[in-house]
Order: C-alpha cells, then structure tokens, then sequence
C-alpha cells in the first residue's frame, strides 16, 4: 500500500496546524525586480492571533493588532515586497506562520488559525452486513473512516456528519467491482446499509504514463475517489509484487455509471527515496472525472539543507523550475513549536541555489518563542507547481477535472547547534553554540 498523501496546499496535507488561502502564479528565480507599490489585505479568521507582525520590504518587523478581522497594510518597498507572520495556540502547542511575496504576485490573503475542537469529536460508528463478498477482498469507506472488516461485517468509525458509503471490492491481482449508497447522515453509532457483492458494478480502467526525470526512488501510483458528499480515499494502486512499479499501464477507476456531477477522481503518481538520512519526495497529481488516459511528469528533484546558526536558523535549497510557491514546515523537538514559511518566487533571491534565514520576530512574538541550544528541528522545504489561481477574494475555486498539481521535497531532523557552513550537510559543524541556555527561532 503506498503513503497515502492528502492535498494540503492549497489543501494538501490536511493535518497542517494551519490554512492560508494565497495565489501562486509566476516562475521562480524572480528576485526582486521592480514591482508595484500599494496595499496589501489580511483576514484573519479562527483561533485568535498571540501576535501578528508586518514587513515593508527588508525593513523590520513591527507589531500589529494582534486580532481577527481584515487590517491593511502599506507596501513602499520598490520592488513591491513584504512579509506578515503571526503566532497561536492550538491542542496546547504554539504555531507560527510567515508569508513573504510580492504585491504583483499576491495583494490578498485569507488566513484561518486553526480553532478546531480539541480534543476533537468523539468518532462514532457506522455498520453494516456485507454478503456475497470475501471480507478480505472489499474495502469500504464512509467519510474520514473505513475499511475495517470483521468477517462479514463492515464497521466503520469516523468523524460525524454526511457522506457517501463506497467500496470497492478486488481479488488476488485486481479491482473488480465497485458499489456506493449516497447522501448518508451519521452523527452517532448507527447501523448502515447491507451490501450485497453480487449487486457491484464493474470497474472501469484508466491508462497512465509518468516521465520522471532522473528517477531516484521506489515509484507508486495509485487512483483516489472524491465523492461530492465528503468521502475521498483510496480506489486503487499498481501493485507489481516484488518488481518495480511500471512507468505507463492502467489502473482502476470507479464506474462511469456510479460517478455523480460533482465527484472527481485524481491520479496520483508519487516517487520517495532517503539518500544519507534525508527524505526525498516528490509526485504529480492529475484530477479527472472518467476513465480516460493520463500523462504525468514529476517534478525535478529538491536537495536541501537547515542549520542553526549563532544567528537563527538557515534554510538552504534548489531552484526548481516552474514553481508557484516554496513552503518550509518546521516542528521543534521540546517545546511544542511548530510552523509554516510561505514564500513566493518574485520574494527569495535569484539564482539556482536559495537561501532563506528566519526573520527577526522574536521581540514581537515574545520569549515563548525560544528553544534549547540542545534542541533539534525536524524540517521539511516544498516547492509546489499548479495548474490553477487563487479566486480574487484569496479563496480556492473548486477542483475540476482537468486541474493538476505537483509538490516536490526534501527534510530531515537536523540538530540546531552547527555552524553555517554552505553546502555542508544538517548536523555537521565542531561547536555548540557557547554560552547560550537558549536561542530565538526568529532571526535575521
């Protein structure tokens, strides 16, 4: 079974402890060429920020009103650049996010602190009879859950609230068939409907090739099925057994005949591989409404570095050409500290190599925001390419078939006591930062 990988931005990897709505548009390696002056518009929404803080170009960061509701800021940079940054707490934890572009790529944002229930809902269960189906030959699934099997019973445990129940029923080589009961409401333990395996409707097929430049890792690829209720997951992958997963072939997809106006199917072709320690990862999604065929390419691979300097923390990595967005996800081992960097192209310097240092927030954000000299942060630095634009008002339109997206990356754990050495790998230096109990995440 691979990793499964969930759409995080502007969606994927829905566990992010936050959701930014922000247009990614133009190539990388824009630098800071000259670029309109003018205003920039933030909308925080959910949790209530700790602090927020605003940059006029590489001027420094002054605190703002540390509140929910639109505020506007004036951008007099030549070269149209900024930054915001604001912090939180969520589940106990402190959050952090940064953004950093340019007017001419971004005027707008909509930023939604996560203020979900914690602890979340109690799951509740939904269950049912299957007949004429080999439990171990049938995976079913109901929203955020499935595919627990107990015989000839489905019992499913998820979040409360409406879906679409949908299996998808394979033998030893194959998917075979495929049933769905639509609309169903679940808010506590209830039973659900009994299937009957004879009443499945055969699979349709979809043929996929994947160029990947530079192949580096094992590949996957597999097929997802996004039902306009609310229920998405896996419909089926290319197994091969003990060989390597082809370049082009097909694939299962659900029934034409069971597909409704708003469903949407993605293909998803996903290369991983750990090279001394390091993750390396990359993948394409395709989004497509019918059995059809898919061509893919994947991204070039990322390489990257983060060391902890006297100063902050240096995040060093590849240009990747065609590029909408480069994000850096950060997660502090000892103090629950986690968060996000968002930047554009039009922001980060030119060049085939990037660097990118914290920004000096830390007067604003407050002595929370520290860590141990001792410390280790586990990292991760994207680049993601789209085939779609942000509306005007910073929200995502719907996805629809024929979108796509890709998503390239590189992260370790490294620890934060090495010198800047560039090109050096995470962790390797000869002294720990003297005389130091402590150190600021935020740094210029």
């Amino acid at each position: 079974m691979p990793l499964k990988l969930k759409r995080w931005f502007p969606g994927m990897m829905a566990s992010a402890i936050l959701l930014i709505s922000m247009l990614g548009c133009g190539g990388s390696g824009a630098g800071s060429s000259p670029g309109p002056k003018g205003n920039l518009t933030v909308t925080i929404t959910g949790a209530t920020p700790l602090w927020v803080a605003f940059q006029n170009g590489p001027g420094a960061w002054t605190a703002q009103p540390a509140a929910l509701g639109t505020q506007t800021f004036n951008v007099s940079d030549p070269a149209g650049r900024y930054g915001i940054a604001c912090g939180y707490v969520h589940a106990f934890s402190f959050h952090f996010a940064i953004y950093q572009g340019t007017l001419a790529e971004r005027s707008t944002y909509q930023v939604n602190l996560d203020n979900s229930p914690y602890p979340p809902p109690p799951l509740v269960n939904i269950s049912g009879q299957l007949s004429n189906i080999d439990y171990d030959s049938a995976w079913t699934y109901f929203r955020d859950g499935g595919n627990i099997h107990n015989e000839n019973l489905y019992s499913i445990f998820c979040s409360p609230g409406s879906g679409d129940l949908w299996g998808v029923i394979h033998n030893t080589t194959e998917m075979t068939g495929a049933w769905i009961v639509r609309d169903l409401k679940v808010i506590a333990d209830s039973s659900g409907p009994n299937i009957d395996g004879l009443l499945a409707t055969p699979v349709d097929h979809a043929t996929y090739a994947v160029v990947r430049p530079n192949p580096q890792g094992e590949l996957y690829v597999w097929t997802d099925w996004r039902t306009k209720a609310g229920t998405t997951n896996l419909f089926d992958y290319v197994n091969e057994w003990y060989s390597p997963i082809p370049e082009s072939g097909t694939i299962a997809v659900p029934p034409g005949s069971l597909m409704n106006s708003g469903d949407l199917l993605d293909l998803v072709a996903y290369e991983q591989t750990s090279p001394d320690g390091a993750f390396l990862r990359r993948y394409t999604i395709n989004y497509f409404d019918k059995a059809s065929s898919q061509s893919m390419v994947l991204p070039s691979t990322m390489t990257g570095t983060m060391v902890k300097t006297n100063n902050g923390i240096l995040a060093q990595w590849n240009d990747i050409p065609g590029t909408n967005l480069y994000v850096l996800s950060y997660e502090f081992n000892g103090p629950a500290i986690s968060g996000f960097s968002y930047i554009t192209p039009g922001w980060i310097d030119k060049g085939s190599l990037h660097d990118y240092v914290f920004p000096n927030i830390e007067s604003i954000a407050g002595t929370q925001w520290s860590f141990s000299s001792a410390q280790s942060v586990t990292w991760r630095t994207y680049a993601e390419g789209m085939s779609y634009a942000a509306n005007s008002d910073g929200s995502w339109p719907p996805l629809k078939s024929g979108d796509w997206e890709w998503i390239t990356y590189v992260g370790n754990q490294a620890p934060l006591y090495a010198p800047v050495r560039r090109g050096n790998t995470p962790g390797n230096g000869s002294s720990p930062l003297a005389g130091r109990s402590s150190v600021p995440i935020f740094h210029n």
